[in-house]
């Protein structure tokens, strides 16, 4: 059997004799929007038990928008304009508008990154900014929730009068399901934050993977029910990073509802457990930090350009 596995911009190629092969697991095969943009466009103006753009009134406020970095697949060159354009159609002035990039703990973006991320004609004409997880004075603290993990959160995102984040939804081996008001935790907490959430993810979520609920998820719940979502927007992509579906409104309810669509496409049963698993990490071609399967061995295949 030739084999052939995802390597950053590339692929691997190997034989292997057909009677070792348990199987060969992908993501599901999934026809992608015919339109993108028309499907943004029906996402926006169709919100899941939330506000339309609209409805927030954007006219004379300031608006805080929470973009993934580049560790991360949401298309939001495509996402991006769209939300921008729909606030200016209602009235926000582009001034009043900030992109705060939701690092983590991860280094800051340079500014050709973000132009090949967000697109160049945003960058050049929005202000985007880095979040600094170490700047206490960028940070503000919102007391604590789970008992003892603090909520240091990014300033401007806060003072914003309307708060609007993005992302993708893919399985995460503790959240269960990325994005949703994970780009604000651990995206835009403080550095004492995001150690907190990972004693605490370790500690009760040793392995999350693909569940609906569970209490990593739950305290990401938490914090962003203390900090504020208005809007959010999430996306579902095939395996070649072409977007599905666009999930807008309530940033739990519309999260959720993308996670059960998700699962026809990652939700994959394997045929087994076999004694050697071969894998690739895409598609984070950047860095990665959850490789891990338990009882069999495993060969991973990684184009991991910054470990």
């Amino acid at each position: 059997m030739h084999i052939k596995i995802p390597y950053g911009k590339s692929e691997v190629e190997f034989d292997i004799d057909d009677r070792r092969v348990l199987g060969v697991i992908t993501p599901a095969e999934i026809q992608p929007a015919i339109d993108y943009a028309m499907e943004i466009e029906r996402s926006l103006k169709n919100p899941i038990e939330g506000p339309t753009i609209e409805d927030l009134s954007p006219r004379g406020k300031t608006i805080a928008i929470a973009v993934d970095d580049l560790t991360r697949v949401t298309p939001t060159h495509l996402i991006l304009p769209k939300i921008l354009d729909s606030l200016e159609k209602a009235g926000a002035k582009r001034s009043d508008i900030k992109i705060i990039i939701a690092l983590g703990t991860h280094r800051e973006m340079t500014p050709q990154e973000m132009r090949e991320k967000y697109g160049a004609s945003v960058v050049e004409e929005y202000e985007v900014v880095n979040h600094t997880f170490d700047d206490e004075s960028n940070l503000e603290y919102l007391g604590k929730i789970a008992g003892d993990v603090p909520v240091w959160i990014n300033k401007e995102y806060l003072k914003a009068d309307i708060r609007i984040v993005t992302g993708n939804i893919i399985p995460h081996f503790n959240a269960g399901w990325a994005a949703g008001a994970k780009i604000l935790l651990p995206g835009l907490a403080g550095e004492e934050t995001v150690g907190r959430m990972h004693v605490h993810s370790s500690m009760t979520t040793p392995n999350g993977l693909g569940m609906d609920e569970n209490p990593t998820r739950q305290l990401i719940d938490a914090f962003a029910e203390r900090v504020g979502i208005h809007l959010l927007v999430n996306t579902v992509i095939t395996r070649n990073r072409e977007i599905v579906k666009v999930y807008t409104g309530h940033f739990m309810k519309a999260h959720r509802q993308g996670v059960e669509f998700a699962k026809k496409i990652y939700g994959v049963k394997a045929p087994g457990l076999s004694d050697i698993s071969i894998s690739s990490s895409y598609q984070r071609t950047s860095s990665s930090g959850k490789d891990r399967k338990p009882s069999s061995q495993q060969t991973l295949q990684l184009s991991l350009v910054e470990g």
